[in-house]
């Protein structure tokens, strides 16, 4: 006899691995999980000032950031001058390598 990890029923198995007396027991514990790992927005703290090098704290600007990302996306879809396009496109390549430089540090690949 195993016992229910949901409701604590014991029950009688058909495999050696089930943890659920029910599928109705298997899908509530499954939702349950699912309202657990996402985070509540009150819970997760975004930092709002980065100390530099020599100790000074800046405040960070969210939302000049937010409108300097979206006008070089604008410009590597074809929008402004050449020139800006050019600036939208290396902005665009250096997230990727730079995306990919951080996967490498955080893998330990040298």
């Amino acid at each position: 006899m195993n016992e229910c990890v949901e409701c604590g029923k014991e029950y009688e198995a058909k495999r050696a691995t089930s943890k659920y007396c029910s599928p109705k027991c298997r899908k509530l514990a499954f939702q349950a999980d699912a309202k657990v790992s996402v985070p509540d927005e009150k819970q997760v703290s975004v930092p709002r000032t980065i100390i530099d090098a020599c100790g000074n704290e800046h405040p960070i600007d969210f939302e000049g950031r937010r409108q300097t990302y979206e006008l070089l996306e604008s410009w590597a879809k074809g929008e402004g001058t050449a020139y800006q396009q050019q600036l939208g496109l290396l902005n665009r390549a250096y997230a990727i390598v730079k995306s990919k430089a951080d996967l490498n540090h955080y893998l330990g690949v040298v």
